[in-house]
């Protein structure tokens, strides 16, 4: 099985204090606020918890979206969702979540690589999805909410429209 892996890594090489703040819009309306440089959406950051990667690979005519943060907290659930649209996609719902050296990774249902499956591949241009991580750590009652917007370039998305034909 040939597996190809597309990363958005969100390693944060740039530096904060060039990043600039940018609106996006979830949920068919609410607006969130995320730092972005050169087009680029930077990690989100909060109470200890830092995502890595927002990614998917791709095998056996297959779209696997793949999720990663670090913590050096004790996790109790994760839930990472897309909100890009007007409703919430469940793509990970980890019940027993574990750390591997302080990081976390969950894999979604592979998705067909195809119009039905995944229809924003075959849509023209970039295309920006945000997925919001809904993390229930062990010595906290209420969760901790990150967005994570990701950009999936056009050139990625023919690669990917290649691959399905």
């Amino acid at each position: 099985m040939k597996i190809v892996r597309y990363l958005l890594l969100l390693l944060g090489l740039a530096s904060a204090a060039s990043a600039k703040p940018k609106e996006f819009t979830i949920l068919g309306g609410e607006k969130i606020k995320a730092e972005v440089e050169r087009g680029m959406p930077l990690p989100a950051e909060k109470d200890g918890i830092k995502i890595e990667a927002a990614a998917f690979m791709v095998g056996d005519g297959k779209l696997i979206f793949a999720f990663g943060f670090t913590t050096k907290k004790k996790l109790k659930k994760v839930l990472v969702e897309d909100v890009s649209s007007s409703s919430a996609l469940e793509l990970v719902d980890d019940a027993s979540p574990k750390l591997e050296k302080d990081y976390w990774k969950g894999e979604a249902t592979p998705l067909p690589l195809s119009k039905s499956g995944v229809p924003w591949v075959f849509e023209r241009g970039d295309t920006t999805k945000v997925f919001r991580f809904t993390v229930t750590l062990a010595e906290q009652e209420q969760p901790v909410v990150l967005y994570q917007p990701a950009v999936y370039s056009g050139g990625t998305k023919k690669q990917l429209q290649q691959m399905a034909r």
